[in-house]
């Protein structure tokens, strides 16, 4: 059985992903939507809050987990792989959504031009601008923390004129001068269908089917 963690509602859409592609597998799905949202929280809150969560899918009988939060995935991951995980289930894994989606951006951008949102854990770590320079150093990547999103999307607000108004403003100023690859954490469809007015139509948006690449069984 294959588990997906996410801070809220968000993974969702990486867990529609998996079961088309992957249908012979059992899943189950962890929100922890009673301590959302995560990017604002100190990275030892982060890490002991996905621990508990890892450790409870685990005891469901999980083999696999992905942790479908960029939060949970560049300030907790490294340190459940490399710490917990070898004492505590040697012999299950742990994946996240870095590498795959960083995989993803550099393989459809065609300028060379890279925006990341996400939430201010996520930005501030770096690790997408890490991970994207050693697959092309030359690369130029903007990021843009919008630390309310989440809470619109899981309050429902996505469409009302306050959110529109609140997405406008987290607009990067370089989002609308340039084509650019932009990618970062979705929530739900309905929310991806908001985020053009955060880009601009000739702006392209990262799809989490990229994280199937390094899903179980491929």
């Amino acid at each position: 059985m294959i588990g997906v963690f996410d801070s809220g509602f968000g993974g969702l859409t990486i867990l529609s992903a998996f079961l088309k592609k992957l249908p012979e597998y059992d899943y189950l799905y962890l929100g922890d939507s009673a301590r959302t949202p995560y990017g604002s929280k100190s990275q030892e809150v982060i890490y002991t809050y996905t621990r508990q969560a890892v450790n409870f899918l685990f005891s469901k009988g999980c083999r696999v987990i992905v942790l479908a939060c960029n939060t949970a995935s560049t300030k907790a991951l490294r340190k459940i792989q490399q710490e917990w995980l070898p004492v505590n289930y040697p012999d299950r894994r742990v994946l996240g959504v870095v590498i795959p989606l960083a995989e993803s951006a550099v393989e459809s951008t065609r300028y060379g031009r890279i925006g990341v949102i996400g939430t201010q854990a996520t930005i501030e770590s770096r690790v997408y601008e890490e991970e994207l320079r050693k697959l092309r150093a030359e690369l130029k990547i903007y990021g843009q923390a919008c630390p309310l999103l989440v809470p619109l999307v899981e309050e429902g607000w996505v469409g009302k004129p306050e959110s529109n108004m609140i997405l406008k403003k987290y607009r990067h100023p370089y989002f609308g001068m340039h084509p650019l690859q932009l990618f970062g954490k979705r929530h739900r469809t309905d929310h991806g269908q908001k985020l053009p007015r955060i880009e601009r139509p000739r702006n392209h948006l990262v799809q989490t089917s990229g994280l199937l690449k390094k899903a179980p069984g491929n």
